[in-house]
């Protein structure tokens, strides 16, 4: 277990301790905005494999990413921005593409606590053989809605552990030290079910009340704090992100257009929402939405 400042400085950290120049990281789009740069600035190369409609993966399209200079591949579960966990059977699947070769995995699950209805959190250091390669990533921040206190953790292997601190020392050698004693703290008394709980109740009432809007569900969020929602019946020649601006300034409910979670793509049909708010919020947002759409 590795102390960090916080999960961007763990994934950029991770990818210094194995990357050489002209490596390749395959990136699953939609994601994280950090992931590319983290890539380029190591001196590797991203590739991108965009979701299917539905947000799943197509393991045969997958499997056209992975070359000779493949070095690792960075995963997100649960996923911001579409909320979609990844199953056990997710992980078996990468492991038969990857067995042979000596590929990496950066795995942000910095919302592990938060999955919703069925679907549990598989982690990829639970997998017997992925976690001998994987550089896992947690978050108390998002774990305990401290995002300004900076102070994060990562699981590795011993000798994965050994080359990310060879790193570490040198950036950052600590996170801030009185945090730490906070948080540590807390555990002593934290619920991980109540915390599971009170998100999936805010999920569920911004679920609820959206279908009150003209804005509409596709699916719903399995985990993290996210909800993906289709905006066509509101405009049918906006780009998402003409939508997004238009929303958040003039309707005064702010998102975020789901294109911009992509390297190249311009336009989609989808916004994203944080459900991560007070109750009230909420409940105040979806009724102005409700009136002035």
């Amino acid at each position: 277990v590795t102390i960090v400042p916080c999960a961007t400085f763990a994934l950029y950290t991770a990818l210094k301790s194995i990357l050489n120049q002209g490596d390749e990281v395959v990136i699953i789009q939609p994601s994280y905005y950090t992931y590319a740069p983290s890539v380029v600035m190591n001196g590797s190369i991203p590739v991108y494999y965009d979701l299917e409609y539905d947000f799943t993966i197509d393991w045969d399209k997958f499997k056209t990413c992975i070359t000779e200079k493949t070095k690792a591949i960075i995963i997100n579960s649960p996923q911001n921005p579409t909320g979609k966990v990844w199953k056990q059977d997710d992980w078996k699947q990468l492991y038969e593409l990857i067995s042979n070769q000596e590929i990496y995995l950066i795995s942000e699950e910095i919302y592990d606590t938060y999955c919703f209805d069925e679907a549990e959190h598989y982690s990829s250091f639970i997998h017997p053989e992925l976690r001998k390669r994987t550089f896992c990533i947690f978050s108390f921040g998002k774990m305990f809605h401290t995002s300004g206190w900076k102070v994060s953790y990562m699981l590795a292997s011993e000798e994965l552990t050994a080359l990310f601190r060879s790193h570490q020392q040198y950036i950052s050698y600590s996170a801030n030290a009185p945090a730490q004693y906070a948080l540590a703290k807390y555990l002593e008394i934290f619920d991980p079910s109540e915390n599971k709980a009170v998100m999936q109740r805010k999920r569920d009432i911004f679920n609820k009340l959206i279908t009150e809007t003209p804005l509409y569900i596709e699916q719903e969020a399995e985990g993290s704090v996210f909800q993906i929602v289709n905006f066509r019946d509101v405009s049918k020649t906006m780009t998402d992100v003409e939508f997004s601006k238009w929303l958040t300034i003039d309707k005064r409910v702010a998102c975020l257009p789901l294109s911009a979670f992509y390297n190249s793509r311009q336009n989609s049909d989808y916004i994203r929402f944080s459900f991560a708010k007070k109750d009230d919020v909420i409940i105040q947002a979806l009724e102005h939405l409700r009136k002035n759409l």
